[in-house]
């Protein structure tokens, strides 16, 4: 029985890492964005490359950790002196914050007041049926998603 266990977990984190790897590919590259409403910008057109994605917990302050050494020396140039988009979603509200040169640029940033915490009933109930095991086994595990560049 536990084994069947571990060899359900093992299914469904490699349809997590798969789903990730899928999502990121998506995401890397340039894309085309039209303006459909916003005032002046009407159907206008940009192109905007997205050359790196990095998945991690704390969105803001993981983009500090990955630009700084402990030692809060400059690790990453790229990182510390560009301008970051990022959505972090949490268990009550979605924050979009902008940073631009290591600090969080309030004039772009914003957030939502919806999270995962209305959900997650749900998705525990739904892996448990799937998977046949408690979600504290879940929702307790550690797991480092890692980062992927353009080549």
């Amino acid at each position: 029985m536990y084994l069947l266990s571990w060899l359900n977990l093992a299914k469904f984190i490699y349809n997590i890492r798969h789903y990730l790897i899928k999502t990121l590919q998506r995401l890397l590259g340039e894309h085309e964005v039209t303006f459909l409403s916003t005032p002046h910008f009407q159907n206008r057109k940009i192109k905007v490359a997205i050359r790196k994605v990095a998945v991690s917990i704390e969105g803001a302050a993981a983009m500090f950790h990955l630009a700084t050494h402990d030692s809060l020396l400059v690790k990453d140039e790229e990182i510390y002196n560009g301008c970051i988009g990022v959505c972090e979603i949490g268990a009550l509200t979605t924050d979009f914050p902008v940073i631009k040169r290591m600090a969080i640029d309030n004039h772009f940033s914003h957030g939502e007041q919806i999270g995962i915490a209305t959900y997650l009933d749900a998705v525990i109930r739904d892996v448990e049926d799937a998977y046949g095991y408690a979600s504290t086994l879940i929702f307790n595990a550690s797991m480092s998603l890692g980062e992927a560049h353009l080549p």
